[in-house]
């Protein structure tokens, strides 16, 4: 009997340590939240099929991981995509003619630009939780001192504080025919888990929202 009540306590610890690292991963995923959208209404639908990516960062490092993972889901969609890396070294990114000599020599139908507009850290904190054993009957304790074993091992998660980023972007699409802004989009991303999964959260995010107001 001794023995089953340590089985259950220890199977009762690892639930509790389950749920813990669950509770963790949960709370460590990037999310983004779109916070002003604007899109040219006159813009004739369906002639976007090749589009050039420039991601602005002073970290090269950054910029190639952004543009490709652009790249990488805009493939998908039918639409082909750029990554300016390739093709515009970042000292050229200020010089207007060589840009538009690009854009055109490249055929691109459309330029999608994302620039950092703000950063912030937030703190969120996290409550203490107690995980408790489901009592069926008086036969689960028949014994004191394995009642009071189980009664000293009930897992409690103290609280504890988080910090957070928060990322805002801004994202616009112009038309390389007219050089016209057509769609602009203000982000905010949650960015708990590291750049790469930001990054690819607010990717798909704008994605999304590009389909569904049918520019792409």
């Amino acid at each position: 009997m001794m023995k089953e009540e340590k089985m259950k306590n220890q199977k009762g610890i690892f639930c509790s340590f389950i749920l813990f690292i669950a509770a963790l991963v949960l709370n460590s995923c990037a999310s983004t939240t779109l916070t002003s959208v604007w899109k040219d209404e006159n813009y004739r639908v369906g002639n976007i099929k090749k589009v050039l990516i420039i991601g602005f960062s002073e970290k090269p490092a950054v910029r190639r991981f952004f543009e490709d993972e652009f790249k990488r889901q805009m493939t998908p969609l039918g639409i082909g995509a750029i990554s300016s890396y390739t093709v515009i070294p970042y000292e050229k990114l200020s010089d207007k003619e060589f840009l538009a000599a690009q854009a055109k020599d490249l055929r691109a139908d459309a330029v999608l630009i994302t620039r950092l507009v703000d950063k912030k850290t937030v703190q969120s904190y996290l409550s203490p939780e107690t995980t408790y054993y489901t009592y069926t009957g008086p036969r689960d304790y028949p014994y004191w001192p394995a009642y009071c074993v189980n009664c000293y091992e009930i897992v409690t998660r103290p609280g504890y504080t988080i910090e957070n980023e928060i990322v805002s972007l801004e994202t616009n699409l112009y038309e390389t025919r007219t050089d016209k802004l057509i769609w602009s989009a203000l982000s905010d991303t949650f960015a708990e888990s590291g750049k790469d999964e930001y990054i690819k959260s607010f990717i798909r995010v704008i994605l999304k929202r590009l389909s569904n107001d049918k520019i792409l």
